[in-house]
């Protein structure tokens, strides 16, 4: 699941902004390094030099903005990193220190 989610998180776009024309025009917002106008959640990320809808940050390990088009598939990802960070911790210490037992419940008759 996680490597699924890596790999869909990797190939979405994250919302790049093109040419929006505004149908209010109280409100105009226009990104001087784009060249466009965006939308009000729209912002320019620095990184990659777009700006990007519903723009939440730029994630350093995937060199990628994380947007509209890719929110979700990121949290998605998130989750399945968390779990697998306390699986395999539950699995460590379950096995080191004993919470489970593995071994099997044969008695053996004692020979005196």
């Amino acid at each position: 699941m996680v490597y699924l989610s890596v790999l869909y998180t990797f190939k979405q776009d994250a919302g790049k902004v093109g040419v929006v024309q505004s149908k209010n025009t109280d409100h105009i917002l226009y990104c001087d390094k784009c060249n466009v106008i965006r939308p009000v959640r729209a912002s320019h990320c620095r990184f990659c030099n777009v700006c990007v809808d519903r723009y939440d940050h730029h994630n350093i390990w995937f060199d990628q903005c994380v947007g509209s088009r890719n929110h979700v598939s990121y949290l998605i990802l998130l989750i399945a990193l968390i779990n697998l960070t306390f699986s395999t911790v539950w699995d460590f210490f379950s096995t080191a220190c004993g919470f489970i037992d593995l071994s099997p419940n044969i008695s053996v008759p004692d020979c005196k």
